[in-house]
């Protein structure tokens, strides 16, 4: 799943959420938080984003979405 290409900010969340719920589902939300297109692939324009976006941002946003 390329987690270790992630920011070490998110990347644990990232890394739960496909233990709990799938590889899959865990990109969707990351991409959901991300506001890209949600393929379920984590591709260079999901990882450009993550780098670039809010860390604390995501992080709700990924919670927000599991709940």
């Amino acid at each position: 799943m390329r987690g270790d290409e992630l920011p070490e900010s998110v990347r644990y969340f990232v890394f739960d959420g496909a233990v709990a719920s799938g590889v899959r589902q865990s990109v969707l939300w990351l991409q959901r938080a991300l506001g890209v297109a949600d393929d379920g692939i984590l591709g260079p324009i999901t990882l450009a984003a993550a780098h670039a976006a809010d860390p604390q941002e995501v992080k709700a946003q990924l919670l927000s979405q599991r709940l």
